[in-house]
């Protein structure tokens, strides 16, 4: 069949303008030619039925808000695109056609009618490997949750790009779309110059089965992405798609070939990242496929229980915990000020020479308390008695100063006195403070009765900030040696007794042993691994 152009206006870019009907019958179009100069546009149509092209050839199909309630094939045809815009599928088959752009745009692949394919085949799409140009584009695509299962098959519907016949194609750009309730395939697919991923969401592990990524490949790894290889002795059953290998449990990790491949895929990836820059992907993907290194580990274990066998099993367990493989230095950062916080909250319950407070420095500070309620001493009194040998030591420098001021050059005795009052003058400061703010000036029994409420409420105020200061420098004095010890710069003696000496010794050795961990995730980030 060949169409006539003596009956299309040359304005028009379309061969028939078709749109609003309905078909209840199957379509089957075969072996037709239509004209190169212009396209065939399908608009608004309903397709109750199957509709099949077979071996047709133009300038291209366009297909806009259309639905196949009963299937659309598309096969061995020619042209320069296939196009469908807001159209609804059940059941889609493109194969072999020798188009150079094959483009979905808001398009919705529900359950598969189609006898030519699996019933758990929502789309397959096979371009003609003579055109190694092809372009395929899906953009803002709907893919809904199979809902024709059974008791018997609950496969999830498989939309899949290549087949596992070795599928080469130029372009695939993935946009939008939100593949959370189909298993995507990829399987035997060799994408030549592009690959682009952008805003998707995949709810199951993609098949990297014998695919093949470019290296100009834009595709955003996410914490919730994995993949997988397929049995391909199963291909064609519907447990090839509900059996995936991704590298969990005992029966999967047996397989060694199997396992081999699924890592062979996740370095693939993470080598692209590695190219590209994105050093989150990078990171991402490699935890991933550390964590199935891990798990390989712990079936290698549970086989054969040698002391070098759960030493690898628990260092990497470790290493992911600790800093997600060496890819988080910031992780391990964080998880070592916990450490720090925790020692020293155990450090603050213990003596510590720094500030050598115990219960003997509180029975002590008691009793002075005692004593400044019950008798006539002021606190500059206590003041005084406290630091006594350090103003008699000034005196006495001052008096020999005196003494000596012949006997020595002018100069050195006028640098004397000064130095002599600068050194007294935070005695004289310490005690202006401690004779103004007296509270009691005489003793406690001795204080009129109106004025014992309001000055035992301050005498409790004051030792309440007594109390709060003497923990808050137990704090500092903690947190500091729980730093000093974790980071084993080293202190001489070590200021804690009893049992804590000897955890100070064990956090000591965390310290350092977390902090080399820390160390070579750092320089393997600031490398970008």
């Amino acid at each position: 069949m060949k169409s006539s152009d003596s009956t299309v206006n040359k304005r028009n870019d379309s061969i028939l303008r078709a749109k609003n009907y309905t078909f209840e019958y199957g379509i089957f179009i075969r072996d037709c030619k239509f004209s190169k100069d212009y396209s065939l546009t399908i608009s608004n149509m309903v397709f109750n039925k199957s509709v099949v092209f077979y071996e047709v050839s133009g300038r291209g199909l366009y297909f806009e808000n259309c639905t196949f309630n009963g299937g659309l094939v598309i096969a061995n045809s020619a042209g320069e695109y296939l196009s469908f815009v807001n159209c609804s599928f059940h059941g889609t088959q493109i194969r072999n056609n020798e188009v150079a752009m094959l483009r979905f745009e808001k398009c919705t692949f529900s359950d598969n009618v189609l006898s030519s394919i699996p019933e758990y085949e929502s789309c397959r799409i096979t371009p003609d490997n003579k055109i190694l140009n092809c372009e395929i584009v899906i953009s803002e695509c709907v893919f809904p949750k199979r809902k024709n299962t059974s008791n018997h098959d609950n496969t999830p519907n498989v939309f899949i790009i290549g087949g596992g016949t070795g599928t080469n194609i130029k372009t695939l750009s993935l946009n939008k779309c939100d593949m959370s309730n189909q298993i995507i395939d990829f399987m035997g697919l060799k994408i030549e110059d592009n690959f682009y991923v952008e805003e998707c969401k995949f709810g199951f592990p993609l098949n990297i089965t014998a695919f093949s990524i470019p290296k100009n490949t834009n595709f955003r790894w996410n914490n919730k992405l994995q993949l997988c290889v397929r049995d391909t002795d199963n291909y064609g059953d519907s447990t090839f798609y509900t059996n995936a290998y991704i590298g969990e449990g005992e029966k999967e990790l047996e397989r060694q070939t199997m396992y081999d491949e699924l890592i062979s895929g996740y370095n693939m990836f993470f080598k692209m990242y590695k190219n590209r820059g994105d050093l989150e992907s990078a990171n991402a993907c490699y935890v991933e496929m550390k964590s199935v290194q891990t798990r390989m580990l712990e079936y290698k274990y549970n086989k054969d229980k040698t002391l070098n066998n759960y030493f690898n099993l628990k260092i990497n367990e470790f290493l992911a915990y600790f800093c997600d493989y060496g890819t988080n230095p910031a992780k391990s950062l964080i998880i070592s000020l916990y450490i720090i916080l925790y020692f020293s909250i155990f450090y603050f319950f213990f003596y510590s020479s720094w500030d050598k407070i115990n219960r003997g420095f509180f029975i002590r500070k008691y009793k002075r308390l005692i004593e400044y309620l019950t008798s006539n001493k002021n606190l500059e009194d206590f003041y005084n008695e406290k630091k006594s040998e350090e103003i008699t030591s000034f005196n006495n420098f001052k008096k020999q100063t005196l003494e000596s001021r012949k006997n020595m050059p002018m100069l050195l005795h006028l640098m004397a006195l000064p130095l002599y009052k600068f050194s007294l003058l935070k005695f004289k400061v310490s005690q202006f403070v401690f004779r103004n703010s007296d509270l009691l000036k005489e003793e406690w029994q001795k204080q009129p009765r109106s004025k014992k409420i309001m000055k035992g409420g301050l005498v409790y105020l004051g030792v309440f900030i007594y109390l709060l200061g003497v923990v808050i420098l137990r704090g500092i004095n903690s947190i500091a040696l729980s730093i000093n010890t974790f980071s084993t710069l080293g202190f001489g003696d070590i200021p804690v007794t009893g049992i804590s000496r000897y955890v100070a010794i064990i956090q000591g050795f965390i310290g350092w042993f977390l902090l080399s961990i820390f160390s070579v995730s750092l320089i393997s980030q600031i490398l970008q691994l």
